[in-house]
């Protein structure tokens, strides 16, 4: 898979540049926390927006940073 060619490259230059390992700090990568799906960050984003949802007073700070910008 071509996905796999960019992360073994970067495994082998870690290897080379001696970039310790969760392991060589006795940390257990089986303990480390795993990283949230894209679904499961799409779906806390949609419970903040429906918990916040936009008003004119308040965008996100959109309006802002569009004023700024011009």
């Amino acid at each position: 898979m071509a996905a796999d060619e960019p992360v073994e490259a970067l495994a082998a230059v870690c290897q080379d540049l001696d970039v310790p390992t969760l392991q060589a700090h006795g940390i257990d990568k089986d303990q480390q926390p795993r990283r949230p799906t894209v679904d499961e960050i799409q779906d806390l984003c949609a419970q903040i927006r429906a918990r916040h949802p936009a008003s004119e007073e308040h965008d996100g700070h959109d309006s802002q940073i569009r004023a700024e910008t011009r």
